[in-house]
């Protein structure tokens, strides 16, 4: 009986540090991923408005939705778990990346066409 206990302890501690390791790994992306979008926000938003005045657009609509999100977040964590509430999450990133990437094919705005490199990723009916 005691060996047994051993190794479920032994086999849970490599499972917890396996876990330490991709959620150490899942903050510093997403502590890039802030750092870059605060880096080019105004520089994107000053090369897309009409006007320089609405350059910090985009990084003011990043910070309101951060704002917004925590506490429907935290509700939805609370009465149905963290998975629940990531899988919330990411469906409102993959509907709000879709929205962009079907602005972009629409064009309503002049933007550049993709760089060569990047025209592989880019479908056929939204090339410039």
């Amino acid at each position: 009986m005691i060996d047994v206990t051993a190794v479920g302890e032994i086999s849970g501690d490599v499972r917890a540090r396996s876990n330490v390791v991709r959620l150490a790994a899942a903050q510093a992306l997403t502590g890039a991923n802030s750092a870059v979008i605060f880096a080019t926000g105004s520089i994107v938003g000053a090369t897309l408005a009409p006007s320089i005045s609405l350059a910090t657009v985009p990084l003011s609509m990043y910070v309101v939705g951060l704002a917004a999100g925590t506490l429907p977040t935290g509700a939805i964590s609370r009465a149905y778990g963290r998975r629940v509430a990531f899988i919330v999450g990411t469906g409102c990133g993959v509907l709000t990346s879709s929205a962009g990437f079907m602005a972009r094919c629409r064009n309503p705005i002049a933007l550049p066409p993709p760089t060569a490199p990047a025209r592989r990723f880019v479908p056929k009916p939204c090339r410039g």
